[in-house]
């Protein structure tokens, strides 16, 4: 029985061979696809798709552990380097199955590392009115005092800068650091000068 096994590994470059350009297929047609928007990789949770960058730690181990080791992209890179690892090392019949094996387990895992990582660095870029509450930045456009017009304010957020509109109780001249106190209206918010 175990000479049958060998001698069907050792002949097997054409199953091999087989597996190998079928997944190089479905890669290719992946990758076409995804270059022109037709699909994504979409086995990942939706709540990986808003972490900010930050979040980002190569020793947040709690982040590896929500890895998909089994997407359809890690499968067929799988298949693809399991298929051509086996045809150019399948006629050593064990030792051909063991090293296709882990070419196949190694890009697997590369695969979905590369994708889990790609997903943690995506943002919605969207910064709703009461994160900016609470942000200090420094005066663009010269505020009016009274809340008599509009000033413009850069603000300062962890992972960005944005610009607002500024009302103030006092006169704020360009260049001075304030805080944003109150979210107005739209893009609106009260600032006050940091003394």
């Amino acid at each position: 029985m175990t000479g049958r096994i060998n001698e069907f590994l050792a002949n097997s470059s054409d199953i091999y061979f087989y597996i190998a350009l079928a997944s190089t297929l479905f890669f290719v047609i992946q990758f076409v696809m995804a270059l022109f928007g037709g699909v994504g990789d979409h086995d990942m949770s939706d709540g990986d798709l808003n972490t900010d960058a930050a979040d980002l730690d190569a020793t947040d181990y709690h982040a590896i552990s929500d890895v998909n080791f089994f997407s359809v992209k890690s499968i067929t890179a799988f298949l693809m380097f399991f298929g051509w690892a086996g045809f150019f090392w399948g006629d050593r019949g064990w030792l051909g199955l063991a090293i296709a094996f882990c070419c196949g387990l190694v890009m697997m895992i590369t695969t979905s590392l590369v994708i889990f990582l790609m997903l943690k660095m995506q943002q919605s870029g969207n910064i709703s009115p009461a994160e900016m509450v609470g942000g200090k930045g420094r005066v663009y456009l010269r505020v009016p005092g009274k809340r008599a017009g509009t000033g413009k304010v850069t603000v300062n957020l962890p992972q960005c800068t944005r610009e607002i509109n500024a009302l103030a109780d006092e006169d704020i001249e360009r260049g001075a650091l304030v805080k944003v106190l109150q979210h107005l209206e739209g893009n609106c918010y009260l600032v006050e000068k940091i003394k």
